[in-house]
């Protein structure tokens, strides 16, 4: 499992040398460390260790049921409009920014193939493909702002009844 989070990109796997518990991975120090500034006085965790010879240098070992518990936290606290910029404000995640991006824009690929299979001819002018990927450019290049908001059109119901009153008035 990959958990990108505003402490930090963890891969989860479960520990094979340990029953009932999971490695909670990192790439990065400040995440590792993130994670056990933040939860091991709640939850028994081992301390952070760097192994060079591994994909994920950093690691901790855990309860399974830890994890969860953690997972379920950091999603209760979710109080961000856009992920990407979240990640960016922290000054010990902004360096992940161009990582997440490329994340998304994969996944936006993995949309578009199936475009043509679960969207009717006429849906892609529903949702302007251009406009989002220079909206996470923007996003990219540090210009934050949030897209202006759509405009609302208010369409008022008219019955024959009411269209009636109105009319001899």
């Amino acid at each position: 499992m990959w958990c990108a989070s505003i402490l930090g990109f963890y891969s989860v796997v479960r520990d094979r040398e340990k029953r009932g518990r999971v490695l909670v991975r990192a790439r990065a120090k400040a995440d590792i460390d993130n994670l056990y500034r933040r939860f091991s006085k709640k939850f028994r965790m081992s301390r952070p260790k760097a192994d060079e010879h591994r994909d994920y240098r950093w690691r901790v070992s855990m309860k399974k049921r830890d994890w969860t518990k953690i997972v379920a936290q950091l999603a209760s606290e979710i109080d961000y409009c856009n992920f990407k910029s979240a990640v960016h404000e922290r000054p010990d995640q902004e360096n992940k920014h161009s990582a997440y991006l490329s994340v998304w824009s994969a996944m936006l690929r993995v949309q578009q193939s199936e475009d043509h299979e679960h969207r009717p001819n006429n849906a892609q002018r529903y949702f302007n493909w251009p406009d989002a990927w220079q909206r996470e450019l923007d996003y990219a290049s540090g210009r934050f702002d949030d897209p202006a908001p759509m405009p609302v059109k208010t369409i008022r119901s008219v019955t024959t009844d009411n269209h009636d009153s109105h009319a001899s008035s």
